[in-house]
């Protein structure tokens, strides 16, 4: 597939599943997450452990940049401290 054909067919299912930013019950009453993922375990649905730990990256990050903005001294703690 091009990066062109590729590009197109995210825009279709994007426009097609629409973005819901957290668990919700698609049409069939399945749980469903971001643009049509099936997340439901009864059709075999879930997330990979790669997926797991990014969106665990992803947490402490938004964390770590809240701690800093609110406590700014927090980088300047030893890695011990810091967790």
């Amino acid at each position: 597939m091009t990066d062109d054909a590729r590009e197109r067919l995210l825009q279709i299912l994007v426009v097609d599943e629409g973005v819901v930013l957290h668990a919700y019950q698609d049409s069939l009453g399945y749980l469903t997450l971001g643009i049509g993922r099936l997340i439901d375990k009864r059709l075999g649905g879930g997330i990979t452990h790669a997926e797991a730990l990014f969106l665990l990256n992803n947490d402490v990050d938004r964390k770590v940049h809240e701690l800093v903005a609110r406590f700014p001294w927090f980088t300047g703690l030893d890695p011990v401290r810091q967790v």
